[in-house]
């Protein structure tokens, strides 16, 4: 404030409208450095969440990565289809379901659209394995009869 701004008032009154404007931009700054940091503290959980959530993401698809792989479905699916060995079939669906649950797990975690169309291509994949499978426990079934009439 200059001398011009108040013309009319008294010393005592402009040392207290002076004081009282400091005051008041005090309290301003006070008030937004308490929500800052309330809004820092929020940014920081968030943050901290999509941290626990991502490393949750990254268990659950190297899980799945494992249920799928080698030693896991596909090793399961291919034994199971050259030897027709039922150890071979159960193991296999056991994988399957597995691998469907865990899908289930990773698309609660997802966070962005590529993450829920990979999700849905990997689920009709093994979704068709599932109907392999089954089809090739029918034809297991069709060779075993063959054998017994031979």
């Amino acid at each position: 404030l200059h001398n011009t701004d108040l013309p009319k008032m008294g010393t005592p009154h402009r040392t207290s409208t002076i004081g009282l404007l400091a005051l008041l931009f005090s309290g301003g700054l006070v008030f937004a450095g308490i929500h800052t940091l309330s809004q820092m503290r929020t940014l920081n959980t968030v943050g901290n969440d999509y941290n626990n959530d991502a490393v949750a993401y990254s268990a659950e698809v190297g899980k799945l990565t494992m249920q799928m792989g080698y030693g896991g479905f596909i090793h399961h699916f291919k034994n199971y289809v050259l030897r027709g060995t039922p150890a071979y079939f159960k193991e296999s669906n056991r994988n399957l379901e597995d691998i469907f649950s865990t899908l289930v797990k990773i698309e609660e975690l997802a966070q962005r659209d590529e993450e829920r169309t990979a999700i849905i291509t990997i689920r009709s994949t093994f979704d068709e394995y599932q109907k392999k499978l089954f089809l090739a426990q029918k034809m297991e079934i069709v060779r075993e009869s063959c054998r017994e009439q031979v």
